[in-house]
């Protein structure tokens, strides 16, 4: 869905299954308002990953809006990447097992709202910032995560780099992570 023609707003979209082998949902530019009732992506298999994103958000300060009540990503490279997410606000989120990200926060995003995120047997299970090596120009900025359990990760369960700001997590369980 992208916005660069006049914008995608306003939809409904009830239940969305995929098998996916590259990128699952992608939202960019002018995409805002939409309301994402249920969606489930998988990647090929538990060993040969879908090769990006299983949901990717970059509308970068249009106006925001979109809602993912009940939102399942397995077997992807990235589970929810959100290089500019602007007001959005989730549900339920499961990410298992990705290869790199469950879930991640670059620094331009801003006003993401989370009800629970369970992020499982993945490289790091939820990152916040961008990279420490290319640090964003903004912040990350009014997160609110109500609940995370992130678990059996290879590497971080719950990882802060570069800018933030403004994040309110309210339970954290991680535990058997890297």
């Amino acid at each position: 869905l992208t916005g660069t023609a006049g914008g995608t707003h306003e939809n409904y979209f009830g239940d969305i299954w995929a098998q996916v082998r590259n990128r699952g949902l992608n939202l960019e530019t002018s995409c805002h308002d939409n309301h994402f009732n249920h969606v489930f992506l998988k990647g090929p298999s538990p060993v040969a990953w879908a090769s990006s994103a299983g949901v990717r958000v970059a509308t970068g300060g249009t106006q925001g809006g979109n809602t993912f009540p009940n939102l399942e990503i397995l077997d992807m490279n990235t589970g929810i990447d959100l290089p500019g997410g602007f007001e959005i606000w989730f549900g339920s989120v499961v990410v298992d097992n990705a290869y790199g990200l469950g879930v991640y926060i670059a620094g331009s995003c801003e006003g993401l709202f989370f009800d629970k995120i369970w992020a499982s047997s993945g490289g790091t299970g939820l990152q916040i910032g961008g990279s420490s090596a290319s640090l964003p120009t903004t912040y990350a900025d009014r997160i609110y995560i109500n609940q995370i359990y992130s678990h059996n990760n290879a590497d971080y369960g719950v990882r802060f780099t570069g800018y933030t700001q403004q994040i309110h997590i309210g339970d954290i369980v991680t535990e058997g992570n890297g």
